[in-house]
């Protein structure tokens, strides 16, 4: 009998192949990955010579996901993976870890700690001018960056897993530090990261538990009068206390969290919002709630935000979006006419951290803004650093040239104040007029904050 085996070995090759290697980049996947560092780690072992794992994370991917699609990000990854195959050598691994995580195997540093991680800078240099150039996806230029983590071994007793947690850890660190940057990991991170993982865990059941408040900081106008508020997030944890913002919100975006914390927010100003209708001293305020990158790039966003509104019937003039000039800068196009929607629906639209962004005049020219709101990084120092009052009056300005209104926040002195007022910035939010507070102390002071305004409480 004769058999042919041509069709059953052509089988078992593809088996093999999709066994060990990423149908997406033809990268080796994580599991060939495992094994090519096993042989690494016996040989580092055997010849007292550095070998590293790099990890890196794709900055802001997730946004690209949600704005252009999925096939825009497949296109990103396989972008991105044939430039990584050219910046390293032909003995080294470049694979696909899952998601836009890559795991980069280097070897052969020689016995030299110095030189080996002098190797290991030259590589990231690499890397990251390899990243500079924008990447062409469907016709449009798209930016990215990488976060890298390096974990660099010379055999001892570290494992495959440790040494991959090590080089995961360092990669967060580098987004920590700003996203853009490289870590080599550090013994010292693991307690702050390992507080940041149970936070992570704890956030799960936050809101079901009632645990993140929403407070309520003024805003008032040149005749020291309240026109509205911002409500600001607190996690009231139940072992821990009071948790800030700049500590959850992050962990928040890093994770599927966000959109979910979002739309809490947006209910909450709804419903507060309706409230403040059965009264004649608060049926004018509105009120201004922070959208975070990912919820607005959410397809169906207009959707949630016009039937929000009619859930609670509540105006929708008086609910203002504060969207940071970070998100505009991707795909402006969609961005803009997103944005146009939601003006359909009645809410207003303000620019948060005005001026500390690159492109902040092509977006004034774009997009359907009502308000631009100066960070307070200017306001804090204005009076000691000329520049920083010229780039405020600068804004105020301009912002008044084109009928947007301006708001300044992080207002602690009455010298701030007045330089303010006298610069023309109709509104101000701040310590000075009040401190973020629960509703019920919010209303409570209300009264007190239009007799005495400058008054700290």
């Amino acid at each position: 009998m004769v058999q042919d085996k041509t069709e059953f070995k052509k089988n078992q090759d593809e088996i093999q192949y999709l066994a060990y290697y990423d149908l997406l980049t033809n990268m080796p996947n994580r599991r060939l990955m495992m094994d090519r560092l096993e042989q690494t780690l016996n040989s580092s072992r055997r010849s007292r010579s550095y070998a590293a794992v790099f990890f890196l994370d794709l900055d802001h991917f997730k946004n690209l996901n949600d704005t252009q699609g999925h096939a825009a990000g497949d296109l990103l990854l396989q972008e991105v993976a044939k430039r990584l195959k050219k910046v390293v050598r032909e003995k080294d691994t470049v694979s696909r870890f899952g998601g836009d995580e890559f795991a980069l195997i280097l070897q052969d540093f020689g016995e030299s700690k110095t030189q080996a991680i002098d190797s290991c800078r030259l590589v990231s240099a690499k890397i990251f001018n390899a990243m500079k150039v924008p990447f062409v996806l469907y016709d449009n230029e798209h930016n990215t960056s990488v976060s890298m983590g390096v974990c660099l071994f010379v055999g001892k007793d570290l494992t495959c897993n440790e040494i991959l947690r090590r080089a995961d850890i360092a990669m967060y660190q580098a987004k920590q530090a700003g996203r853009n940057g490289m870590e080599f990991f550090d013994e010292k991170l693991q307690p702050k990261l390992e507080y940041r993982a149970a936070l992570a865990i704890d956030m799960q059941s936050a809101t079901i538990g009632n645990e993140l408040i929403p407070y309520y900081q003024a805003q008032v106008n040149q005749n020291n009068e309240v026109i509205g508020a911002e409500l600001l997030l607190r996690w009231l944890h139940p072992r821990l206390g009071m948790i800030s913002p700049a500590e959850f919100i992050p962990i928040a975006e890093e994770s599927n969290l966000i959109n979910s914390i979002s739309y809490f927010v947006l209910q909450l100003a709804c419903a507060q919002l309706r409230a403040w209708q059965e009264e004649e001293s608060t049926k004018e305020m509105r009120l201004s709630i922070n959208i975070s990158a990912r919820h607005f790039g959410q397809t169906d966003f207009v959707d949630q935000i016009a039937s929000t509104l009619q859930e609670y019937n509540c105006p929708p003039e008086l609910l203002r979006l504060e969207l940071t000039e970070s998100l505009m800068l991707k795909s402006p196009d969609d961005i803009a006419e997103k944005m146009y929607l939601l003006k359909e629906t009645g809410v207003t639209l303000s620019l948060d951290d005005f001026g500390t962004g690159y492109s902040s005049l092509s977006v004034l020219r774009r997009f359907p803004l009502d308000e631009l709101k100066i960070d307070r990084s200017f306001v804090q120092n204005m009076l000691n650093n000329k520049d920083d009052a010229i780039i405020i009056e600068t804004i105020i300005v301009m912002a008044n040239k084109l009928g947007l209104e301006v708001i300044a926040e992080g207002i602690e002195t009455e010298e701030q104040k007045n330089f303010l007022h006298k610069s023309g910035c109709q509104n101000q939010q701040g310590f000075l007029f009040s401190r973020p507070s629960p509703i019920e102390e919010f209303e409570e002071h209300l009264k007190t904050l239009q007799r005495s305004p400058s008054v700290e409480v």
